[in-house]
């Protein structure tokens, strides 16, 4: 009798979980494929409802859960009536929404900048695309996308961030790419040792770390040891030796020698008395002045008019 292969009851178990489960989630998949709308089709929903003028600045947009295109946008935008200046709105599910004016940005965070709708030439589908081409090259597989819209730091420049996440939900990779040249700037990639391994040793290879040619050379030689703190003395120059018993001789002060500056020295100079101010007015010419104002025959003495004020001499 031939050895016939038995399938093992386990096996059939978990065969029949995953039909199980792939019976209740392609229809799900399948339902997500045609609500999903991209970037375009998101804010020209919002422009037919509200009017051209409401995404015209825009701060942000983000769509989770992408397969590739998420069911739901979130945008906020300028708005110049608003007291804060900005308002969100909301795009899915066929209908928009005006969801309220944003209250975590002005005043303390202000966004980094603005970004014109007409300066986004690569939407959501596009940047799908190059962002499948970057991982297929860099060999990581992913199961959604999360896409976040929003302008380079001081500048006008839109820049698309998408996250590619695994089965698990799991961070696979980031790309940053230009949304108004399709360039990728930046990728960074998450390697694990298995699906679903939350192993704190993944691998992580970001295409802006320094490269080996890039890294500062540094002079290669042997590492001073500074374990030992040994006081090093002072180079003393060769000298004569003196014996003990010869006497010590005084010291003779050098002459001192006035310095060269080429600056005169400061001279005292002596303090002279000023001359005294006299008055213009000669004393025994009042004295005569007033004399003369004495009527003849009356005695000065005992006179007890007051005398006129003295008369100055003219010029």
């Amino acid at each position: 009798m031939k050895n016939r292969f038995v399938f093992p009851s386990s096996f059939f178990s978990a065969l029949g979980l995953s039909l199980v489960a792939l019976f209740f989630l392609m229809p799900k998949a399948n339902a997500q494929r045609e609500l999903a709308l991209s970037s375009d089709d998101a804010l020209n929903w919002i422009s037919k409802e509200y009017g051209d003028q409401s995404v015209e600045w825009l701060v942000e947009m983000r769509g989770f859960g992408g397969i590739p295109q998420p069911i739901e946008w979130e945008i906020l935008a300028y708005d110049q009536r608003a007291p804060r200046k900005l308002r969100w709105f909301v795009a899915g599910g066929g209908r928009v929404k005006d969801d309220g004016i944003d209250t975590a940005h002005y005043p303390e965070r202000p966004p980094g900048g603005y970004l014109s709708r007409e300066s986004v030439r690569i939407n959501s589908e596009k940047a799908f695309k190059i962002v499948e081409n970057e991982a297929r090259k860099a060999k990581v597989g992913f199961d959604r996308v999360d896409y976040f819209l929003r302008v380079r730091e001081f500048s006008r420049e839109p820049i698309w961030r998408l996250e590619l996440k695994d089965a698990d939900r799991m961070l696979a990779g980031k790309i940053y790419l230009s949304a108004k040249t399709g360039e990728v700037l930046r990728t960074i990639w998450v390697f694990r040792g298995g699906l679903g391994s939350r192993d704190a040793r993944a691998e992580i290879v970001d295409s802006a770390e320094p490269r080996a040619n890039e890294m500062i050379e540094r002079p290669v030689g042997p590492t001073p040891d500074f374990s030992q703190n040994e006081r090093s003395e002072p180079a003393i120059p060769d000298r004569i030796p003196i014996p003990d018993d010869r006497p010590v001789e005084a010291v003779k002060p050098d002459r001192m020698e006035r310095p060269v500056t080429g600056i005169e020295p400061r001279r005292e100079v002596e303090e002279k008395p000023e001359p005294e101010v006299r008055d213009p007015r000669q004393p025994a010419d009042l004295r005569k002045g007033a004399e003369s104002l004495v009527p003849k025959g009356a005695k000065p003495e005992n006179d007890t008019r007051i005398p006129p004020p003295p008369i100055p001499p003219s010029n």
